[in-house]
C-alpha cells in the first residue's frame, strides 16, 4: 500500500509538468539534431527507460530500452512479478 501511494503522489506530479513542457514544433525545426530522454516512471516501479535520438529535418530515429516491473495493484490473481523488457528502433516524422 505504501509503495502503491508513493507512486500516485508522484504520478500527480510529474503528469502536469510533462504536459506543460511540450511545445510547437513546427515553428522550431532544426535541420540537424540529437538529444536524449529518461523516464522516471519505470524507475519508480522498479525499472527504466532509456531514449537517443538523431533528428534530421522533420525525421526523428529513436533507440530505446525499457525494463517496467508492474504494480502489484494492477494485476489480476494469479499474476506475479510481470516483468517487461522492451528494445525498439523508432521513426518519427513531423508534419
Amino acid at each position: 500500500m505504501k509503495k502503491s501511494f508513493r507512486l500516485f503522489v508522484i504520478t500527480l506530479i510529474l503528469v502536469p509538468t510533462m504536459a506543460s513542457s511540450q511545445n510547437d514544433i513546427a515553428d522550431e525545426i532544426a535541420k540537424s539534431t540529437i538529444g536524449f530522454e529518461l523516464d522516471a516512471l519505470p524507475y519508480v516501479t522498479g525499472g527504466y527507460y532509456g531514449s537517443v535520438w538523431y533528428g534530421l529535418d522533420r525525421v526523428r530515429f529513436r533507440g530505446v530500452i525499457a525494463k517496467v516491473e508492474t504494480p502489484e495493484f494492477i494485476l489480476e490473481e494469479g499474476f506475479e512479478n510481470n516483468k517487461i523488457n522492451a528494445y525498439a528502433f523508432i521513426v518519427d516524422y513531423f508534419l
